[in-house]
């Protein structure tokens, strides 16, 4: 395989290895972000659902126990139906890490291949400059 087309295959793989890992770090980040959120979520929800039972009975207390904990109990349903697009996320981001697995390896085995054809290329050239002193040589000798 001709060298250059060699090096043009590498860059691409680079290429491709680095978009993945950017798509990579990009869900990383938005799964963290969603966790995060949900985890709030829930510490917002068991707030109100406490302040809630915490609240003496006066004359607001009643309908703000109601309604604290109704909203309290919302935010941890809404939670709850996060927990799917989570588990979605962090699926998504299981395939990106093979993905990018498999880039990386190709990009390897690309530069592994240019390394060799590099390397053969040399020897070539050592060879040749090789017999040239040889025949320098003995065509001096021979003289």
């Amino acid at each position: 395989m001709e060298i250059a087309t060699l090096v043009q295959m590498v860059a691409l793989a680079r290429t491709r290895e680095n978009r993945a890992a950017a798509e990579l770090r990009a869900g990383l980040t938005a799964l963290q972000r969603a966790k995060a959120m949900n985890a709030q979520l829930e510490e917002f929800g068991f707030e109100y659902r406490h302040a809630a039972l915490n609240v003496q009975a006066g004359a607001q207390g009643v309908s703000y126990v109601t309604d604290a904990f109704a909203f309290g109990q919302r935010l941890h349903t809404t939670s709850y139906q996060q927990q799917t697009g989570i588990a979605e996320q962090g699926e998504r981001c299981q395939a990106l890490q093979r993905a990018l697995i498999q880039v990386q390896h190709r990009s390897t085995i690309l530069q592994k291949m240019l390394d060799k054809e590099l390397r053969e290329q040399r020897l070539a050239v050592e060879r040749r400059a090789d017999r040239e002193v040889e025949e320098v040589i003995n065509s001096r000798l021979s003289r």
